[in-house]
């Protein structure tokens, strides 16, 4: 279809034909069969309209008749699809543009592809509800703040450590600290354990990668300091390990969990758990509960 036709004629078409448009450009990269149901909700919400199902057509003939199978438009596979008999000549244009858009992408034959689009809606749901459930937290919230006020107000430092995305987030957390989060105060101490390429792999390279945060737990820890640890899974044997050396060293500990706590949970002073299977969405709440505790120690430090 030509699309400065298309926008000449634009503002001529009733409002249920530009969501058709709307819809037409938002499922571009749709599997056809979500496409089909989209545009059969669009039909169901204007009466002059009309669908009913037809025997399959040739896809030759498809440019003289008001005929789209929504399925074959661009691949001859699927006899049994429903053909869409739209009552008005304008919608058909419409629908040229539909077979235009899916013409114009690359579908794996019966794959069932999700749009960017829509990607990103469920992410958001699933994160809302993830975020939404850290109100349950808010008595460990308030306890993980006690022990850092204390900690800090009494000269003691924080360790901060994890692996990967929970190495970048220890690292996130220990600088929001030192530096500053929202406003200037004082710099607070706050060292990551995971941040030293030297130390981590000579601690990994003599002991092992079981004593990477261990060994720098004995090196720098002192009594009444806070370790917080960070681990998605409840499961990293170098933070469990972080975790006994700094009990010994009569540290006091935090820990931030995800899913059932792993063989983590209950070692530490407070625990701050995440109950989603997502390592995704349990690092983004983990990075609010930290956010939350910066500003709660900003607010009562200064």
């Amino acid at each position: 279809m030509d699309e400065k036709f298309f926008q000449t004629h634009y503002e001529n078409f009733s409002a249920a034909e530009k969501e058709l448009h709307g819809i037409v450009r938002a499922y571009t990269q749709y599997s056809l069969r979500p496409m089909n149901q989209a545009i059969a909700a669009w039909l169901e919400k204007d009466s002059q309209y009309k669908t009913q199902s037809v025997p399959c057509r040739n896809a030759a003939a498809l440019a003289e008749t008001p005929f789209i199978d929504l399925r074959n438009v661009r691949q001859e596979q699927n006899p049994a699809a429903v053909w869409l008999l739209i009552c008005r000549p304008r919608s058909f244009v419409l629908l040229q543009e539909l077979k235009s858009c899916i013409n114009g992408h690359s579908f794996q034959a019966g794959a069932e592809t999700m749009s960017d689009v829509q990607q990103l809606h469920e992410a958001i749901a699933a994160a809302t509800k993830t975020l939404q459930s850290l109100a349950d937290l808010n008595a460990q919230v308030e306890k993980a703040a006690d022990l850092i006020e204390q900690c800090l107000r009494t000269g003691n430092k924080l360790l901060v450590c994890g692996n990967g995305g929970s190495a970048a987030d220890a690292a996130h957390f220990a600088t929001e600290l030192v530096v500053r989060f929202a406003k200037d105060r004082r710099a607070h101490p706050a060292i990551c354990l995971a941040s030293d390429g030297g130390l981590l792999t000579a601690a990994a390279n003599d002991y092992g990668f079981d004593e990477i945060f261990a060994r720098q737990v004995a090196a720098f820890g002192q009594p009444e300091d806070v370790l917080i640890c960070l681990t998605t899974s409840g499961k990293s044997r170098n933070v469990l390990r972080a975790m006994e050396e700094a009990k010994a060293r009569k540290l006091k500990t935090m820990a931030f969990l995800g899913r059932d706590g792993g063989p983590t949970i209950g070692i530490a002073d407070v625990d701050l758990l995440v109950a989603s299977d997502s390592t995704a969405r349990i690092q983004e709440a983990h990075q609010l509960l930290l956010h939350v505790l910066c500003e709660i120690i900003e607010a009562r430090l200064g």
